[in-house]
């Protein structure tokens, strides 16, 4: 099923083996053993935190601001 769709196995050795058989993806599996999720530090806030990342991510792809004046920006927001 890794093969077919190119998605990390979450066992480690099943992801070894995927790395082995896909060495592309290697680098991926590597990624993915250091892993956290992106609520394990925020918890609950993760939400308030994700609408500034991404608010900040569209100010800079629309023009609206430079992508430092979009992070602080996010930065300095409630």
């Amino acid at each position: 099923m890794a093969k077919l769709r190119f998605t990390i196995p979450s066992k480690t050795a099943a992801a070894q083996q995927f790395a082995t058989e896909v060495p592309s993806e290697k680098v991926f599996v590597d990624l993915v053993a250091n892993a956290r999720a992106r609520t394990g530090e925020l918890g609950a806030d993760w939400p308030k935190a994700a609408t500034k990342i991404y608010t900040a991510v569209q100010s800079s792809l629309t023009g609206q601001s430079s992508p430092a004046d979009a992070l602080k920006n996010a930065q300095a927001s409630n």
